[in-house]
């Protein structure tokens, strides 16, 4: 099945690095068939009310606010891929969202050393370094709340 997969460079991730994480993204989504993607989108601080509906499933948690925050003051770099089963493509790519139970060779194994843990444990934000949506019908949402940028 054709979809699109709403994906995002999270905040605490300067531009070069991002670049790095994109890069090393797509040359394994490559090798695991074909694929379109947008232009990505450099957007520099994000409406505070985008942020809390896209981040609403974790609202009570200790790194709620933090992650609020780190978004509302932060830089991402944010885009679009379609292809076939590409959300479950890109998903199996960037690894679990605990970076420390993420296998080898994943991109938040590889280029995160955070722990979702330590992130509530201290109440701060979790850089997992990548947000990609879980399903074609949640990338259709995500598309959706985050149009305005996507649209510029």
């Amino acid at each position: 099945m054709i979809e699109r997969c709403f994906v995002f460079i999270k905040p605490e991730n300067d531009l070069g690095k991002a670049a790095e994480i994109l890069g090393y993204l797509e040359d394994r989504l490559k090798t695991d068939g074909e694929f379109e993607s947008t232009i990505p989108v450099h957007i520099k601080g994000v409406n505070r009310e985008v942020i809390e509906k896209h981040y609403s499933h974790i609202m009570g948690v200790p790194h709620y606010q933090p992650t609020i925050g780190a978004f509302v003051n932060g830089d991402l770099i944010a885009l679009v891929y379609t292809g076939e089963n590409i959300c479950e493509r890109i998903r199996k790519i960037i690894g679990n969202t605990d970076p420390q139970k993420a296998e080898e060779g994943t991109v938040r194994k590889v280029f995160s050393r955070d722990s979702l843990e330590n992130a509530k444990r201290y109440k701060r934000y979790l850089n997992n370094v990548v947000h990609a949506s879980e399903s074609g019908e949640e990338a259709e949402e995500e598309i959706g709340l985050w149009a305005g940028y996507l649209n510029n």
